[in-house]
């Protein structure tokens, strides 16, 4: 599927799902909308950059994926939806997203709004504590103040695994003894993994579908795979450029303006 195609066939899907966040809908009753906004964007970013190296436009659908999560999880808080799976800390990607466009406020906004506790009839406990070590490291390596227990994350992780050294948990193990050489050799294994499973999906669809428009613009570029390029940034370890699916271009440095939530933008209409 060419990736120009990709782009036309998202806008529209785009504007109808904010057209029904526009209706205002109690928060429990639309959580997909969020959450497929958030993946949408993602592909949308995706598409800006492949088309025109346009990084600008390729930080800004970040963004707007994580704000789209961020507003999903405050307005659950506020509302006490809790029984909403896609409450899971890795369910989305969007936390991902925030992560690689370099906007602090937004993935540090992310963050204190997750709820933290593993629903087992929500998510696999590795990917739990996967994603919940990814966002202990990011906010320890944001605020100078905060010093949390990262061990105990990553045990619970290898426990999870049941005896299994996955290339993630290799990746977290060389985060946090800042071990550039074992990150990358665990980055280059995941990538590979990642670029072979979307290769195979792409294989079996007989030709392309407009309903798989988030998975084709995956197969390019490695969202996870940048956002752990983030980490060992703000880890400071230097590791070199040349991974599969992740662009040297795609690696943006820290956002210098702030970006305009138009999710809670769009909530201040509606009250």
């Amino acid at each position: 599927m060419d990736i120009r195609q990709i782009h036309a066939d998202l806008i529209p899907i785009i504007q109808d799902d904010l057209a029904v966040l526009g209706m205002a809908y109690p928060v429990d009753e639309v959580g997909y909308i969020y959450e497929r906004l958030s993946e949408l964007f993602q592909a949308l970013s995706i598409c800006h950059l492949l088309e025109g190296l346009d990084t600008e436009s390729f930080r800004e659908n970040l963004v707007r994926s994580g704000f789209a999560r961020q507003f999903f999880l405050r307005k659950s808080f506020e509302s006490g939806n809790t029984k909403d799976r896609r409450l899971a800390i890795s369910r989305t990607e969007a936390f991902l997203d925030a992560l690689v466009s370099g906007y602090t406020p937004l993935w540090a906004g992310i963050d204190r709004f997750q709820p933290k506790k593993w629903h087992p009839d929500w998510e696999y406990e590795d990917d739990f504590a996967y994603f919940l070590f990814l966002h202990v490291l990011s906010v320890r390596s944001s605020e100078a103040s905060a010093s949390p227990n990262l061990k105990p994350v990553l045990d619970r992780f290898e426990v999870s695994l049941e005896g299994e050294k996955t290339p993630r948990f290799q990746i977290c193990q060389s985060l946090l003894d800042k071990d550039p050489s074992g990150f990358q050799d665990a980055l280059h294994q995941l990538m590979d993994e990642i670029e072979e499973k979307y290769e195979a999906k792409k294989a079996r669809l007989l030709e392309p579908d407009p309903s798989q428009l988030v998975l084709w613009a995956r197969s390019f570029v490695s969202i996870e795979g940048l956002a752990l390029l983030r980490m060992a940034e703000l880890m400071g370890m230097e590791v070199e450029e040349a991974f599969a699916l992740c662009p040297p271009s795609a690696r943006l440095s820290q956002a210098a303006k702030p970006f305009v939530d138009v999710f809670t933008e769009l909530d201040a209409v509606l009250d």
